[in-house]
């Protein structure tokens, strides 16, 4: 077999099936597939899938999506009535990503990112848990030295009030003395190596956390560096106008071949204008078709630049069917959900001094609060302090209310660096907010 180039430029099919990773994955799922006991035919219209994206995927003329893999991994547990082993799932996973390490390498750093990213959260997680159950037995063991030191003092009373009262009094309580004495050292000795545990633990957080940030600005280039790649390819491939494919879409959900629908509307997404994706949304909800209008939202906010969200935005919220209350609500929530995961702190104070500006009743305003309201919940301290200094700067009092609400529900440990990180820079209103927060929530729970 002839070497094939693996530089970063697009192989064609047949120059993907002849790589020895695309191949082992392909042999690995055609391996899997055959438990099913069907035809490629039958498993296509079984998932709504396209017969000839199934026997790509399966012949190693493309590497297939993760989508697809867990896909058929449930038909196949569902077929057999027995979980597919875990040892499975991660040898598949590990064979795609070197498959697509070798055939398409923006889009396995995009996805290997993602894992990391993952990781890194779960690992965060699983710290956060260490910590407060650390933090909860330092509690009780402090609590219980500070009961022994209560009645040591008690004993050294009684001790003096007894001494030349009864003699066998003296013994017994001489020895209660020495029981607590012993019991006291033991908590003292517990409670230096629990809090050098913690002390442990939050560094390890502190670290993780860092690293996470890190590994998300990279996500975020990764995912940008992608989405200009997919729009030069879509521009030369997708030349459908607003209606050709508002007609596509159309036949395609007739048809009831919705894949092939939701590829449509990702690349209307990634391709068409502000007003154009605006057009295709509504029409979409005149469909009765809302989740689908839902995705092609939220696919042209994280596909384009905070300059398009932002006049796309601007446009939709305006259009007379989500104008009622219950409507302009769900979609406010659902637009700032978007924002907040998939803007970086940077373009969310890009988008909130291009709407802060507003009137009072201004609804991108009320978006962009609710967008970093979600977003200061798993923000680091440092972009939190970043984006308090900005409200901070606009006298925008109403959002950082919010904003330290939310921050103030953190772990003790995290509020208390965010509240000296806060000191540090001349943040003293806000500190003492997300403290008083904080102990409000403590006092909630305490209850």
């Amino acid at each position: 077999m002839r070497e094939i180039s693996r530089s970063t430029a697009r192989l064609t099919e047949v120059e993907v099936s002849q790589l020895p990773e695309v191949a082992e994955l392909a042999t690995a799922l055609t391996t899997m597939f055959n438990a099913l006991e069907i035809s490629q035919q039958r498993y296509a219209a079984r998932t709504l899938m396209d017969k000839s994206t199934v026997s790509r995927y399966l012949n190693g003329r493309r590497v297939a999506t993760q989508d697809f893999i867990d896909r058929m991994l449930a038909e196949i547990e569902r077929y057999r009535g027995t979980p597919v082993t875990e040892e499975t799932k991660v040898r598949l996973r590990g064979l795609r990503l070197a498959a697509l390490k070798v055939s398409d390498p923006q889009t396995f750093e995009l996805e290997n990112l993602r894992n990391q990213v993952d990781r890194s959260h779960r690992e965060i997680r699983n710290l956060s848990r260490q910590q407060e159950a650390l933090e909860m037995l330092l509690d009780q063991r402090e609590a219980a030295a500070d009961e022994a030191i209560r009645q040591l003092d008690e004993l050294r009373s009684d001790w003096v009030a007894d001494r030349l009262e009864n003699e066998s009094s003296l013994e017994l309580l001489s020895g209660k003395y020495r029981r607590l004495e012993t019991d006291q050292e033991e908590l003292r000795d517990e409670i230096a190596r629990l809090r050098k545990q913690l002390d442990e633990v939050n560094r390890l957080k502190e670290a993780t956390e860092e690293k996470c940030e890190l590994l998300e600005q990279k996500l975020m280039e990764a995912e940008v560096a992608l989405a200009e790649r997919l729009r030069e390819s879509t521009e030369r491939s997708f030349t459908l106008s607003l209606e050709e494919a508002k007609e596509e879409i159309g036949r395609a959900y007739e048809n009831q071949l919705f894949h092939e629908a939701a590829r449509l509307l990702s690349l209307s997404a990634a391709h068409f204008p502000e007003a154009d994706t605006t057009e295709l949304t509504i029409w979409l909800l005149t469909e009765k078709r809302d989740l689908d209008a839902f995705r092609l939202l939220d696919d042209a906010i994280r596909f384009n630049s905070i300059e398009f969200t932002d006049n796309l935005v601007r446009d939709f919220i305006e259009q007379s069917l989500v104008a009622s209350e219950q409507k302009q609500y769900l979609w406010t929530d659902r637009i700032a959900s978007r924002i907040a995961t998939s803007k970086s702190r940077v373009e969310l104070q890009e988008l909130y001094d291009r709407w802060h500006r507003g009137p009072r009743m201004y609804k991108p305003l009320g978006i962009i609060r609710k967008a970093l309201v979600e977003w200061a919940s798993r923000a680091s301290v440092s972009d939190s302090v970043a984006m308090l200094e900005t409200l901070r700067k606009h006298s925008d009092t109403v959002i950082a209310v919010r904003m330290l609400h939310q921050l103030g529900a953190g772990t003790s440990r995290s509020v208390t660096r965010l509240i000296d990180r806060c000191r540090q820079r001349g943040l003293d209103w806000e500190a003492d907010t997300i403290s008083f927060r904080h102990e409000w929530n403590s006092r909630d729970h305490a209850r």
